[in-house]
């Protein structure tokens, strides 16, 4: 719509340009050119009053014996005024010389008016299709911009309904942090509690097993034999026969070895625990590494097994079930695990209180004992 306006007033006042220019650039000349012909009329006037007062001569010969005196009088008027009249036309063949020299120098001014008014109107054209182009160029970046308004206000009612969200998921999880501060705590409390009850289970069990040993031990030292045999059976003596069989050989004499057979490199940082198995083939290491390595022995070389992890501390303890077919460790995390040696998967993991160098197996659930 806009550009049909700027073709239209456009159109106007091209039209308007084109009737001042033929105004300005005729009207002087019009003049010029009345004038023009009224001297040629003039002079066409006196070239035909010139013939006839040429005839009228020719004719005043024949006349001259009557009117020679009048004849005489005449003729220098006539010649005066010829003479005026040649005067006259010889200005005005100077003026119309002048005249068309005027008009071709005003010709070839027009020439270049026209050609610059030609230059001027292609260039007036490209100006109108510029300004076109920049209109839909206008109309089509202000749909964009209110597109643009229309999709950032969608976005802040987004942002602003996420930020509520936020808010609500914050307090709920403020509240959820502050109910599961007060769960642990109270876990934690139970653990504590439930940990006193096996500790003096434990305490209890290590008194009795002493009471025992102590009894035998007495009764073995009546007896005159060296060592005293145990039902294989038994398997809750097991510990027992090898306390007593410790006794018996110390009684006997002790070896201190002074060579290593084999030495080699198991854990990145320092080793903390070593623990042969009940086949005396297998053995476990634990670390500061946090990985716990089962080893098989083949003559006097140490082949690696499998690499237990899963501990988030260092290893402080590690021991092997009668069977040989669990493995028990603690860690500086406060946490004992159990693997199955077979398939070296982690089975049970049991949040401790209180950091324990050593750990031993019961006869309870998975033959473990608490620490």
């Amino acid at each position: 719509m806009r550009s049909q306006q700027w073709n239209g007033e456009f159109r106007n006042q091209i039209l308007t340009l084109l009737r001042d220019r033929n105004k300005r650039e005729s009207q002087g000349f019009t003049e010029l050119f009345h004038h023009h012909e009224k001297l040629f009329e003039n002079w066409a006037a006196i070239k035909a009053e010139n013939l006839r007062l040429s005839v009228q001569v020719e004719r005043g010969y024949s006349h001259h014996h009557h009117s020679s005196s009048y004849s005489e009088e005449r003729e220098k008027v006539l010649e005066q005024k010829i003479l005026s009249l040649q005067e006259e036309l010889t200005e005005l063949h100077r003026r119309r010389s002048e005249n068309a020299s005027h008009v071709l120098s005003l010709t070839a001014k027009l020439t270049d008016k026209e050609a610059e008014l030609a230059a001027a109107q292609t260039q007036l054209a490209t100006s109108v299709a510029k300004c076109a182009d920049q209109d839909e160029q206008i109309s089509f970046l202000q749909s964009k911009i209110q597109e643009l308004e229309a999709t950032n206000q969608l976005l802040r009612d987004e942002h602003q309904a996420l930020h509520l969200a936020y808010t609500a998921l914050e307090e709920k999880h403020h509240r959820l942090v502050g109910e599961n501060k007060e769960l642990v705590q109270r876990y934690m409390e139970i653990k504590a509690q439930h940990a006193d009850f096996m500790n003096q289970e434990n305490e209890n069990f290590v008194k009795k097993r002493q009471a025992k040993v102590q009894k035998e031990l007495e009764d073995a030292a009546k007896d005159s034999k060296a060592a005293v045999v145990l039902p294989e059976s038994d398997t809750e003596n097991a510990g027992l026969r090898s306390d007593i069989s410790l006794l018996s050989t110390l009684a006997v004499g002790c070896v201190v070895p002074t060579i290593a057979s084999h030495k080699f490199d198991s854990h990145e940082n320092e080793v903390n625990a070593v623990r042969w198995s009940p086949n005396c083939k297998n053995f476990a290491t634990g670390g500061s590494d946090r990985k716990v390595k089962l080893w098989e022995t083949n003559g006097n070389e140490a082949e690696l097994k499998a690499i237990l992890t899963g501990c988030n501390g260092a290893i402080l303890s590690v021991e092997f079930d009668s069977t040989g077919s669990l493995l028990l460790c603690t860690s500086s995390d406060f946490a004992c695990r159990v693997w199955t040696v077979d398939d070296h998967r982690l089975r049970e993991t049991v949040l401790i209180l209180i950091i324990r160098n050593t750990v031993l197996f019961m006869y309870s659930r998975f033959k473990a004992g608490k620490i």
